[in-house]
């Protein structure tokens, strides 16, 4: 089947650092081949704020038309917000199908739903985003209606199509409910086993499914594809160094600018992760943009209300790293802001090579001098760690 041929497009302001503009458009572009799309061409326009119109200037969206008929380009992907009004204008500018990030971050959640949890909760994200893109259509539908005092063809469609999601949203948050409720009731057993819980997070597409396999041996999908992991998967290990068991849980990776409405609908996926005793934060050490992954996750963790939960700094991918590695994770420590005393280990979950320093960091973080002791609550961090595996395996 043939790849839809995408034009990719951004504006940034005088302050933006191009750099991070073409980091966005980079990310944007494997969204976009996750999707199914291609990348033929991407436009920038330094502009300080969008068009309230049109989204990009009438020149540029002009420019936009001729490089897609030269390229042969049908869509047009905003990197960015756009709303309805902006949208359709666009569209009719440049003759192009208009999508923004939002729209195509739902579709690949879309597609890599498995089990019935997860396709709800991307059903709940989708009927929520439609619902906000409604809203923003309302002055434009109701122009179709009549005279003063009168409710136009355009205000009664636009309320049928409000209650017919609303209605929808309702069935869905039902289903969702029953299931939060055996999801709650497995918690509370797992709680009452008393084995701690180690909650793998970390930008998408950084390796931590390869590294629960690697730690727990768990068949679970390996792609190298953004948001291949969507329902949370969990297996057990055992840590020979403490004699004691843990659970640990891979969760959906993040992304800078995750739709709100996802958020929303995976919350009772994501209450695993404040559940958790102990976060692992996996970041590809490799990427350049490591740090900004790093940031971006620690601020959803916030917002989650995860955020003071011990956290160990697992480097994924060191072997790409070159051998300056150590220099470049204590760079990486400084420009994504992590406390101090936070542990980090040099890993590499493809070849297994400094998986069993984090394992030891783990049973160090997780329970007290005795090894039998489970005392999770005790450190804010785990300073005594850091001796331990602070160093390039």
């Amino acid at each position: 089947m043939e790849k839809e041929k995408c034009i990719l497009v951004a504006i940034y302001g005088a302050n933006d650092h191009t750099r991070f503009v073409e980091a966005s458009l980079d990310e944007l572009s494997k969204l976009i081949d996750t999707a199914g799309g291609e990348e033929v061409a991407r436009v920038v326009q330094r502009r300080q704020a969008p068009d309230p119109s049109t989204y990009l200037g009438k020149g540029k969206a002009t420019e936009v038309k001729s490089l897609a008929t030269r390229l042969g380009a049908t869509c047009l992907v905003v990197d960015g917000p756009l709303r309805p009004a902006q949208e359709a204008a666009l569209s009719k500018l440049t003759g192009l199908r208009v999508r923004e990030r939002t729209d195509v971050i739902l579709e690949i959640f879309a597609m890599h739903a498995r089990s019935a949890e997860g396709k709800l909760q991307v059903k709940m994200a989708e009927l929520q985003y439609k619902l906000g893109r409604l809203r923003g259509k309302g002055s434009e539908l109701s122009r179709l209606g009549g005279g003063m005092g009168t409710r136009g063809p355009g205000e009664q469609r636009l309320e049928e199509e409000r209650r017919r999601i609303r209605r929808q949203l309702g069935r869905v948050s039902r289903q969702l409910e029953r299931l939060d409720k055996t999801r709650q009731a497995n918690r509370k057993l797992r709680t009452r086993s008393g084995v701690p819980l180690v909650a793998l997070v970390g930008y998408t597409n950084v390796g931590k499914s390869t590294l629960l396999r690697r730690l727990t041996g768990a068949e679970v999908a390996i792609e190298d594809k953004l948001f291949s992991t969507l329902d949370p998967h969990t297996g057990r290990t055992y840590l020979a160094s403490h004699r004691q068991e843990i659970l640990v849980i891979d969760t959906v990776g993040f992304v800078r600018e995750l739709p709100p409405e996802l958020l929303r609908a995976f919350k009772a996926t994501l209450d695993e992760i404040s559940s958790a005793h102990l976060i692992v934060h996996v970041v590809d050490g490799a990427s350049l943009e490591a740090a900004a992954q790093i940031r971006v996750v620690r601020e959803l963790l916030g917002e989650m209300g995860a955020g003071e939960i011990p956290e160990i700094l697992a480097v994924n991918k060191f072997d790409l790293m070159g051998t300056s590695s150590h220099s470049r994770v204590e760079r990486l420590l400084r420009e994504s802001h992590t406390p101090h005393g936070v542990p980090w280990v040099l890993l590499s979950a493809e070849s297994g090579e400094g998986v069993d320093r984090l394992r030891n960091s783990i049973g160090e973080c997780l329970f007290s001098d005795s090894p039998e002791t489970f005392s999770p609550k005790a450190h804010s961090f785990c300073p005594r760690a850091i001796a331990d595996v602070a160093t390039v395996p």
